[in-house]
């Protein structure tokens, strides 16, 4: 016995995001026609969050805000300690990481005691 499939053809409006703005300095960013200039789109932030009980922003209030990445960067440098950024992202690009020894051969973690 075999299935009969019945198939049509639907077409569907699709929304896509096409600039961002931060609500911070109000810099509006499109999105890039230049598939290797992205680093200003994919450079926001997206914070969302809900206040809870007791919250300053009210309880169960929701904060949502884009900030672009240069605005990110002006606040993380007024943290005593900087910027909160770690290298890791890139030195596992680069295959060095502190403490860290990869086998070339095989690709496995090796550890240095």
């Amino acid at each position: 016995m075999s299935i009969q499939k019945i198939t049509k053809t639907v077409e569907r409006q699709v929304e896509e995001i096409v600039s961002i703005t931060c609500d911070k300095c109000l810099k509006v960013v499109n999105y890039p026609d230049d598939p290797n200039d992205h680093s200003e789109w994919e450079g926001f932030v997206h914070i969302n969050f809900t206040g809870g009980y007791g919250s300053i922003f009210g309880d169960m209030s929701t904060v949502s805000a884009n900030i672009c990445q240069h605005c990110m960067e002006e606040f993380f440098l007024t943290f005593p300690n900087g910027i909160p950024f770690t290298q890791r992202g890139m030195d596992l690009f680069f295959g060095h990481i502190e403490g860290e020894k990869t086998d070339e051969k095989t690709d496995e973690k090796t550890d240095q005691a």
